[in-house]
């Protein structure tokens, strides 16, 4: 994955951020970090990271103006698509020397222990 994302320049974590994204919900930095379980800070730089390259963009909320709610551009759709793409043809590769029934075993594991993670602190 890091050398399909190293062909656009990014790393796994912005990948992740701009995923969330994807949702059309705009997500504070704060809540972009709690979502994929990092930092804070670290949240800041990948968003820093993000907006220079034009993938985003941040508006001051009214009740709070320090608070920024992040939202894709035009050109992170495009980029974010464009990723998928190639991070598809990836998993189907990896997945293709395994039985359907097999893959379909990974996915809810996978799905059961995102979602445990998603719960809170272990």
């Amino acid at each position: 994955m890091e050398n399909a994302l190293a062909a656009f320049n990014m790393t796994p974590g912005q990948y992740i951020a701009l995923s969330h994204l994807r949702s059309k919900h705009k997500y504070s930095a704060a809540e972009l970090a709690r979502k994929t379980g990092v930092s804070p800070q670290s949240m800041n730089e990948l968003v820093l990271a993000i907006d220079k390259k034009g993938m985003i963009v941040r508006e001051a909320v009214d009740k709070n103006p320090r608070v920024k709610r992040i939202s894709l551009t035009v050109q992170g759709i495009e980029a974010l698509a464009t990723i998928d793409a190639q991070i598809d043809r990836l998993e189907e590769s990896l997945l293709s020397v395994i039985t359907p029934t097999e893959v379909d075993i990974i996915r809810s594991s996978m799905i059961a222990l995102l979602n445990r993670l998603g719960e809170g602190p272990l």
